[in-house]
């Protein structure tokens, strides 16, 4: 078990009070299985500008993990609790996927489960399957998957449905991502 911490603080001009930023993360990396925890607080004025938006005035609480089944498979998942720290919105999400490999071919598939919490008590869910496969045919990857909404209509605010199909091409000093 690899433990890992970050705490930093930030102060702005003659400002008595300032903003942190906290992380703790715990590994394990191990020949069969990878498991990782974590807590993390971005304070929303903290640092000058070098942390992402999207992790900006959040708290978030999560685990995340690999096991390889057997030689063909393997099991990823993760779950995270998330909260806004100026509005206390707060996001659940958890997805499982179980996933086979052979020969140049990859083929998965697996559920997403996500809900949003707002103050004002409103609460977004969705529910949604996805499926992937991929063919490494010499340089040349075919890539094709999605996901959909298994009730009605995508509800949350970042998952909605998505279709792609897409090849890619290795070439000596760069890989291009092509849309059919």
């Amino acid at each position: 078990m690899q433990p890992n911490s970050e705490y930093a603080t930030f102060r702005a001009g003659l400002l008595l009070s300032g903003w942190i930023a906290a992380s703790v993360t715990l590994e394990h990396q191990g020949e069969k299985l990878d498991l990782r925890a974590y807590v993390k607080e971005i304070d929303d004025g903290f640092g000058i500008g070098q942390q992402s938006a999207a992790e900006k005035g959040v708290r978030n609480i999560g685990v995340d993990g690999r096991a390889q089944i057997s030689e063909q498979f393997f099991f990823d998942g993760e779950a995270s609790w998330q909260q806004n720290l100026e509005t206390d919105a707060i996001r659940n999400t958890a997805r499982a996927q179980i996933r086979y490999e052979n020969n140049g071919l990859t083929a998965a598939t697996g559920l997403v489960h996500a809900s949003d919490e707002f103050s004002d008590a409103e609460t977004l869910e969705s529910n949604l399957a996805e499926v992937s496969i991929a063919k490494k045919l010499g340089k040349i990857t075919l890539r094709a998957g999605g996901s959909f909404e298994l009730s009605d209509a995508a509800r949350t605010i970042k998952l909605p449905m998505v279709w792609n199909c897409l090849r890619s091409m290795k070439l000596p000093v760069a890989r291009f991502w092509i849309l059919l």
